[in-house]
């Protein structure tokens, strides 16, 4: 039989290295589509694969939530459009 072997890891010991003073950097955020700049009755297209076109339509859902403005988006051969409509 042979003897069980037993790993002691001492308590003592930081598993990570611990640093001061380090700034923590400033959040950067670009806009990827125009909302701000849109009017009621805007539209913009947005060229690209099925992928790219689900985001676009998904950030059109997530700006309704966000600031209460409604838009409406259609397929095209090619991309989306999206329309500003209140």
């Amino acid at each position: 039989m042979k003897p069980s072997l037993r790993l002691v890891v001492p308590t003592d010991q930081p598993r990570y290295e611990i640093d001061k003073h380090i700034p923590i950097p400033a959040r950067y955020a670009r806009a990827q589509y125009p909302w701000a700049q849109m009017k009621v009755g805007d539209s913009f297209f947005v060229e690209g694969d099925k992928k790219t076109c689900d985001a676009a339509r998904s950030a059109a859902r997530y700006q309704t939530k966000k600031t209460g403005e409604r838009y409406s988006c259609r397929k095209k051969p090619n991309g989306v459009r999206i329309w500003r409509t209140k």
